[in-house]
């Protein structure tokens, strides 16, 4: 199975699509629509209790989706999740074959039926979580970010990737992209130097 990282790399036109868990705890039903994609998708990127609403755990649909030969992306939100919580998460996703987290705050308790019932346990945003996951592969374990917050990624990334239409158009180390003109410009609202001096990475 080729990883979602190696198919970036290759240059081609990479296809995802979202796998969102069901309520009922029947594995059976995942392992369905995983044999549904089977074949015409890259990778799946399984939803976390989507719409805030009450959904089988996304690391549960992750193992399964794994297991049915999918490369899988594991959706994590810290809405539902305080620091300890997280940590544990993330740990434990990867110790069950989870190499890619969409880190993301989560819908609002309000947009689903547990607005008035559930208590939002958030420790950090996104972004925190991000910070999060680099301390992790400091100390070890590696996490394919996917992330839209450009700077702050580039800043933490080791090796980045920038995608158009699916496609790689730029790659680099992290600091090689965040003073790239042409990401500084088309990313991060940066005019060029005024001197025209080049600020390429590389």
């Amino acid at each position: 199975m080729q990883t979602l990282q190696q198919a970036l790399g290759a240059g081609r036109f990479v296809v995802t699509a979202e796998l969102g868990p069901p309520a009922d705890p029947d594995p059976e039903l995942v392992r369905a629509k995983a044999r549904a994609l089977a074949g015409f998708v890259d990778a799946v990127n399984v939803t976390d209790n989507q719409a805030a609403t009450v959904k089988l755990s996304p690391l549960a649909a992750a193992v399964l989706t794994i297991e049915a030969g999918l490369e899988t992306t594991l959706q994590v939100t810290t809405r539902d999740r305080n620091l300890l919580a997280l940590q544990s998460d993330l740990l434990g996703a990867w110790a069950l074959g989870v190499r890619a987290v969409l880190a993301l705050t989560g819908d609002p308790l309000s947009v689903g039926p547990y607005g008035s019932l559930a208590t939002a346990l958030s420790d950090c945003d996104s972004l925190g979580l991000t910070r999060l996951i680099r301390e992790l592969n400091d100390e070890g374990i590696t996490c394919l970010l996917v992330e839209q917050n450009v700077a702050l990624s580039l800043k933490l990334a080791d090796r980045a990737y920038v995608l158009e239409n699916s496609r790689i158009v730029m790659q680099g180390t992290g600091a090689e992209l965040l003073n790239d003109d042409r990401v500084r410009h088309a990313y991060l609202g940066i005019a060029p130097a005024a001197d025209g001096a080049p600020h390429h990475g590389g």
